[in-house]
């Protein structure tokens, strides 16, 4: 009977499907962190610098 049962469990294969699908939501989590971050530096960075051309080539006739 323990022989069984032991079998059993080594056999049955529905919880590392489960595994499985929690791995990649955190692999896909963790890229989509990622790209997110980079591009909003670079967004910001883009941002930042089309504000100082407009400010340079504005004169002072601010807000």
């Amino acid at each position: 009977m323990t022989k069984n049962v032991i079998e059993n469990f080594l056999n049955n294969e529905e919880g590392l499907t489960m595994v499985e699908y929690a791995i990649g939501a955190a692999i896909i989590a963790g890229v989509a962190i990622s790209v997110f971050t980079a591009l909003g530096d670079a967004l910001a960075s883009l941002v930042g610098s089309i504000v100082t051309t407009l400010d340079t080539a504005g004169g002072s006739g601010g807000a």
